[in-house]
């Protein structure tokens, strides 16, 4: 039976019509798991295919391992500066950083999670670069109050003097990077659950990198995977 409907299937997918190959995608609930997964995941990775067929493959191909993924976007963020320690940049179009002796600048987000059911298996924070630089940065969990203080820090108080101190454990690293390159920081260890997450973002090169912020095109996301808990896995 399932090889019936593998040939529908790749008679279907293959067409030039998105909503013959959205069909295409349904008959994955007949079929034997594994070879449901299998199929969805070639689909997922083929290039041949546009992004939202794709997209709707990555999504049942989660849902056949019992994943389920959730995605976020920044209720709070900024960069500061050095060398204007009490200015603020609430509603700059990039979060900013660079090293230098006279001028360095950091990045700030934060986010409100909720909604989670489940076990954390990743958690990706993804940056859209607007500047190029050598050095595309490091990504910390950072205190969610301002400098010593138990005020929660906000993108319209942030400035240089106030800012959490960004140090501790780096999370995630890029090298070098593009313009419009996408930057995936891995901060999974961070997230363990709802919650509010500060994340501090700081290179170690003059050469300065920007990222969107969520004031401008393509914001920043953290995107959360999860092992779904005790539930049945249901296909759309």
């Amino acid at each position: 039976m399932d090889l019936k409907y593998v040939e529908l299937f790749y008679k279907d997918i293959t067409s030039q019509k998105t909503e013959t190959r959205s069909i295409a995608l349904s008959l994955l609930n007949l079929m034997n798991q594994d070879l449901a997964k299998s199929l969805a995941t070639w689909v997922a990775q083929n290039s041949r295919f546009p992004e939202s067929i794709r997209e709707e493959a990555k999504a049942i191909r989660n849902r056949l391992g019992g994943l389920s993924s959730y995605t976020f976007a920044p209720v709070h963020d900024a960069y500061v500066r050095l060398s204007t320690p009490t200015s603020n940049f609430a509603t700059a179009s990039a979060l900013r950083g660079r090293a230098t002796i006279d001028d360095t600048l950091k990045g700030y987000l934060k986010f409100d999670v909720a909604g989670l059911d489940g076990s954390v298996v990743s958690a990706k924070l993804r940056l859209h670069v607007t500047n190029a630089s050598d050095d595309g940065g490091s990504v910390r969990l950072v205190s969610n109050s301002l400098l010593g203080t138990t005020t929660p820090w906000t993108q319209t108080e942030l400035n240089w003097n106030n800012a959490p101190v960004i140090g501790g454990t780096i999370l995630s690293s890029a090298g070098a990077v593009a313009v419009g390159n996408i930057v995936e920081f891995d901060v999974t260890p961070a997230i363990t659950g709802n919650g509010t997450y500060s994340f501090g973002l700081k290179n170690n090169s003059r050469d300065d990198v920007h990222y969107s912020s969520k004031e401008w095109a393509n914001p920043p996301q953290l995107v959360i995977q999860l092992k779904l808990t005790d539930k049945k896995v249901v296909l759309p």
